[in-house]
């Protein structure tokens, strides 16, 4: 096992293993690595007509009650310029 040392702000060292030190190099590379502005291809399909189908439980301490809810890609829509993708959900509110 390779071993090297970590210094603290109090100036002590501490030994850390290879495998210790292999995350320590990696974790900052992972994060900053994950720092993207625009979701990749596919994260979310926008395409007119796909739908979700979800069922909603609400619980309260006196009672359950279920319903479902579907969101449709209703397609794009412009708005001041900018182009949106806009969803539709089966009680009719658009988002």
């Amino acid at each position: 096992m390779i071993w090297m040392t970590l210094n603290c702000r109090t100036n002590s060292t501490v030994p850390v293993s290879s495998r210790l030190r292999s995350v320590l190099v990696c974790l900052p590379c992972l994060l900053l690595g994950s720092c993207r502005n625009d979701p990749p291809q596919g994260y979310f399909p926008l395409d007119q007509g796909l739908e979700w189908h979800y069922r909603v439980v609400s619980k309260t301490p006196t009672r359950e009650e279920e319903s479902r809810l579907t969101i449709t890609n209703a397609g794009i829509r412009r708005y001041q310029g900018i182009d949106y993708h806009v969803r539709q959900t089966s009680n009719g509110n658009y988002y």
